[in-house]
């Protein structure tokens, strides 16, 4: 796909820290870390969520037994 339409795009691997701290620093343009982004947000850093993946339910149902 990416090459199709004229992106190269480079796969980089990086834990949560190493990845915050590139796209802070402008090194990275974004990363797929949601949890450590929000987080960042909220210490101030100048870094915005603008789309969620998720592969499955985030909700439980939880009940109590009778």
């Amino acid at each position: 796909f990416f090459k199709e339409e004229g992106i190269e795009a480079e796969v980089i691997r990086m834990n949560a820290n190493v990845a915050i701290r590139a796209l802070a620093s402008g090194d990275t343009d974004y990363t797929m870390i949601f949890g450590s982004v929000v987080r960042a947000a909220i210490r101030g850093l100048p870094v915005k969520v603008v789309a969620s993946f998720i592969d499955g339910s985030t909700h439980a149902l939880v009940s109590r037994p009778e």
